[in-house]
């Protein structure tokens, strides 16, 4: 199941008016009768956000 999250930019240079970034993300998980949500939070705390999401001009 994709997501799509989205924050800042990573590119000070850019205008943070203009400009955010975003990164979608991809997970596999065995078992779903856990929460999808706790699990996605632990999963995504730990992605280096600067060296995998991409700027996006709005």
């Amino acid at each position: 199941m994709p997501w799509s999250f989205r924050s800042s930019r990573i590119d000070e240079q850019l205008d943070p008016v203009l400009y955010q970034s975003w990164l979608k993300v991809v997970w596999f998980q065995d078992d779903l009768a856990g929460s999808v949500i706790d699990f996605v939070a632990a999963a995504i705390t730990d992605l280096p956000w600067d060296a995998l999401a991409e700027d996006d001009e709005l």
